[in-house]
């Protein structure tokens, strides 16, 4: 009740209700004012919270991908010594090594979800849409980079063959999955509907003042400053 929307909107309606059933007073007239300014700065607060919610988990986008990183390089390099010994006929190893990459392949699966094909004596690790994430001794990268439409989020790609491949709709499981899905569908969508919220209630309850006249019998003007004033469109 105290950081969400609900009761000040509760509280700016009722001081309306107060305000119909007395319109000539001063004392009821400055309680809508100040329960209107309380209701805008619970939309910028609860506004002000989302986007650090949507910087923390672009951060945490970041770390989960280098610990994806640190994973498959661990599994390319298992992948090589695995190799080499059973080029080498050693086998004093190869069962601990075996075991390593088991492990290491257990550990990438609670950041990520990926599918895995056996080739030879390696193991390929494959995530997204089928790009490869090791191909027996080589590990590629997946990184976070500025998203193309200028909104300041975070985008997972992968560099294979010197090129880079936007995947961070195809990706899923695991922390890395989980935190996208956070940020995508729980955040965007809470944002979305604020936004929708803020732009109905601005423009509606202006339509409706500015049908009425004030105590001085002038025709009435905006009550909330548009959303789409010079001002606030600059501070976007």
């Amino acid at each position: 009740d105290e950081t969400g929307l609900t009761k000040t909107l509760n509280d700016f309606f009722t001081s309306l209700q107060a305000l119909a059933n007395d319109v000539s007073s001063d004392a009821a007239r400055q309680v809508v004012l100040s329960r209107a300014e309380a209701l805008v700065q619970r939309f910028n607060t609860v506004a002000n919270t989302i986007d650090t919610q949507q910087a923390m988990a672009n951060q945490q986008l970041s770390r989960l991908t280098e610990q994806v990183n640190i994973q498959a390089r661990k599994i390319a390099d298992l992948n090589q010594q695995i190799i080499n010994r059973q080029v080498d006929g050693g086998s004093d190893l190869l069962n601990d090594l075996l075991d390593q990459r088991d492990n290491a392949m257990r550990d990438l699966a609670k950041l990520v979800s990926f599918s895995s094909l056996e080739s030879g004596d390696a193991v390929n690790i494959y995530i997204g849409a089928g790009q490869p994430l090791v191909l027996e001794g080589v590990a590629n990268e997946i990184s976070t980079i500025d998203a193309s439409d200028g909104s300041g989020s975070k985008v997972i790609v992968i560099t294979f063959n010197g090129r880079q491949t936007e995947m961070t709709d195809r990706i899923s499981g695991g922390s890395l999955g989980g935190m996208l899905q956070y940020r995508d569908q729980i955040l965007n969508g809470f944002e979305s509907g604020i936004n929708r919220l803020a732009l109905s209630l601005t423009q509606m309850f202006n339509l409706q003042h500015r049908a009425g006249v004030d105590l001085n019998g002038q025709q009435g003007e905006n009550f909330f400053s548009s959303l789409n004033a010079d001002a606030l469109m600059s501070g976007r």
